[in-house]
């Protein structure tokens, strides 16, 4: 009698391990952020990941927030923010036509239901072209990151995800409608073009799933053509030569950011068009451009190979020695963030790659920048601020949201989007490994979020910014793509510690 209830308990224990065996993997099956799986008959795509994010309900509904911003109040208003008196040396009032061409715009986006194509404000190759293209492709970065991704709220926005979702492709395949390559006098092949167009056509690898063929046709011509120009007339730019001396025309001025900001186009080019023969071209220019956005004057001089790039043939160094970068003729903490931030833009593009690529070159002295902007004493330049640090700490050494650099920041004393991204990649791929815990960078990206939210409780506009605390004329719209990054960088495989 013993035997058989000994054999029946086991009989039935597996066939309960079985049944909780096949319940789990319904439930994983089930459970959004488990899986993936591809969307039918026009329901929405999502990309889901189970990748943990820090603070990310104050993460995404601070982008949910800067959706509805974009989708109401930016999309319906004026959009006056891309012409207003900025920091343009040559910046004067529109003439009479442009003024015509803006007021045809606003009333294109206000009736975008009814057309096939939106008109973008003057779109063609001038002095505005930076602050008429730019914030828009800002503002796809936005709102494709949070279709992609699967966290669009239209009960925090305001705006049914329909609504969103056309509004978003009609945007993206304006934009790149508009481009040069596939409009006659149309905007890119300029000083900043790259990084307009890696920020469109970032937003449309996002969105492609809902992109037309021909459609998508455009933003491929769009990044071959800007490659092209990055590579062909662009090239390698360094503020000093391998003896150190500034290079004629560039004082005060690196070319860090310039670099890094043109690699971006390259790293998207390698991961959305794999089978292009012009691969192995833009794989070598993108290693190039990235090591010469990060060399300072002693890696000139190095015996180092990094990715199969040689320091002997470098031109010369764009960061200084203790990690500072010189730009506006001063030690510039936003210039010494931005080429990180172009950094971490062609980390999340790469990770669309269908290869499992690693460049070594996108660690390369992010952590020499890193220390300095924790940890380097701004006595070194100012006696009046010793004990002052770039990153802002108390007394007692622990992190804050505030940031200080020598002299005055003409761009404004209130960034912290910007520095959130910078701060979450050097925490994914341990550039603070150095720093003591207290001044790790997910100490300062945490006082960053929090400090963005509590911005954005000022007002129920969903803007970061109030007014007079941005003085870049994309201010508004480039702080929410930082955000729109950062998301990406936890979510998608980057290479980490």
């Amino acid at each position: 009698m013993m035997k058989f209830f000994n054999s029946l308990f086991y009989k039935t224990r597996r066939i309960t391990l079985l049944s909780l065996s096949i319940l789990l993997v319904l439930v994983v099956w089930l459970i959004p952020g488990c899986t993936e799986r591809k969307a039918q008959d026009g329901e929405e795509i999502v990309k889901e990941t189970d990748n943990p994010i820090p603070d990310e309900v104050l993460l995404t509904t601070a982008i949910n927030q800067n959706c509805k911003y974009i989708l109401t109040e930016w999309w319906n208003g004026s959009k006056d923010i891309a012409f207003q008196d900025s920091y343009l040396p040559n910046y004067r009032p529109l003439t009479s036509e442009q003024e015509e061409e803006n007021q045809q715009c606003i009333e294109s986006f206000k009736h975008w239901y009814n057309e096939s194509y939106l008109q973008i404000a003057n779109w063609k190759n001038n002095v505005y072209s930076e602050n008429a293209i730019l914030p828009p492709s800002y503002a796809c970065r936005v709102l494709s990151c949070a279709i992609h991704y699967g966290f669009y709220d239209e009960e925090a926005t305001g705006v049914e995800k329909k609504e969103a979702l056309k509004k978003t492709v009609l945007l993206i395949s304006s934009l790149a409608k508009y481009h040069c390559t596939n409009s006659e006098d149309g905007w890119g092949h300029c000083w900043q073009g790259a990084l307009w167009a890696e920020m469109l056509g970032m937003s449309a690898l996002l969105m492609k799933d809902y992109l037309s063929d021909s459609d998508w046709g455009m933003i491929c011509n769009m990044i071959r053509s800007e490659c092209n120009y990055v590579i062909n007339v662009a090239g390698v730019k360094v503020y000093k030569d391998r003896q150190s001396q500034v290079i004629e025309g560039y004082t005060g001025d690196s070319q860090s950011e310039t670099d890094a900001w043109n690699a971006t186009i390259l790293a998207l080019a390698i991961a959305a068009m794999p089978d292009d023969p012009r691969q192995s071209e833009w794989r070598k220019f993108f290693v190039e451009l990235n090591i010469s956005a990060m060399t300072c004057p002693s890696d000139v001089f190095s015996d180092r190979v990094i990715d199969g790039y040689s320091f002997v043939n470098s031109k010369g160094s764009n960061i200084n020695e203790d990690g500072t970068v010189t730009n506006h003729d001063k030690w510039h903490i936003d210039y010494m963030a931005s080429p990180i931030e172009s950094i971490a833009e062609s980390s999340i593009a790469l990770s669309f790659s269908p290869e499992n690529i690693k460049f070594e070159c996108l660690r390369f002295n992010v952590d020499k920048i890193y220390k300095a902007l924790v940890d380097l004493d701004l006595g070194e330049f100012d006696p009046s601020k010793a004990g002052h640090h770039f990153y802002e700490r108390t007394k007692d050494g622990v992190a804050t949201s505030h940031t200080n650099m020598p002299g005055d920041n003409e761009w404004g004393d209130n960034r912290q989007a910007n520095y959130y991204l910078v701060d979450t990649y050097c925490s994914l791929i341990g550039a603070d490994n150095n720093l003591e815990d207290n001044l790790k960078a997910d100490k300062w990206a945490r006082c960053r979020i929090v400090k963005i939210t509590e911005m954005m409780k000022r007002e129920n506009s969903g803007k970061i910014y109030q007014d007079g605390e941005e003085n870049f004329a994309s201010g508004q719209l480039y702080a929410m793509a930082c955000l729109a990054q950062v998301f990406s960088l936890h979510k998608e495989n980057i290479f980490m510690k």
